[in-house]
């Protein structure tokens, strides 16, 4: 497929949710997004990557900061940073996405496919864009995988990632490593 014509409309994501078996409370859900790009005839598919994280349907039914702690060390931080939002906002919201790892295969970088991926994760969940928490920890990880050591080549692989993250909507909370795709209301 020529990655020069790229369209929201050629994504189609196959989503899985399992239980997670360390969330007590009971108000996460993990899954797991293949993403995969669809050709114009519809007549093949393309995996260039895939989503990691936690769904909350009801982020009112209880603390997601004690939540995320309790269900795995990655999301401690995202549940901690969405739990705020929800006690800082006038906003209402009906979800929340804990994103622990969005990967593209390294020749899909680069085509601000991010928001759209996300965009297309909502809409198949049936989740408002506008009342629903999308927070993540970019962390660039090495082609062949594993977190890069601290350095400049680290530095400058997160520099394109937070690039990435604010052309798909997100921005830092506060003065954490968590960012988030806001209500525009809360900017």
């Amino acid at each position: 497929m020529d990655q020069s014509c790229v369209e929201a409309t050629n994504l189609d994501l196959d989503v899985q949710l399992h239980r997670d078996y360390d969330d007590f409370s009971g108000m996460l859900r993990q899954f797991l997004a293949t993403i995969r790009l669809v050709d114009p005839d519809m007549s093949e598919r393309t995996t260039i990557g895939s989503l990691r994280g936690w769904i909350v349907w009801d982020p009112y039914a209880g603390n997601l900061a004690e939540t995320g702690d309790a269900a795995s060390v990655d999301a401690t931080n995202l549940g901690r940073a969405a739990w705020e939002v929800l006690d800082e906002s006038d906003n209402v919201f009906e979800a929340a996405i804990l994103l622990d790892r969005a990967r593209l295969l390294p020749e899909w970088r680069g085509q601000k496919l991010l928001g759209s991926i996300l965009d297309e994760l909502l809409d198949l969940l049936h989740f408002s864009p506008d009342h629903t928490i999308v927070v993540t920890q970019p962390e660039p990880q090495k082609p062949e995988g594993g977190p890069y050591e601290h350095g400049p080549v680290r530095d400058a692989a997160m520099a394109r990632l937070c690039a990435a993250n604010r052309v798909a909507g997100f921005h830092p909370w506060k003065q954490g490593p968590v960012w988030w795709r806001p209500v525009e209301e809360m900017l």
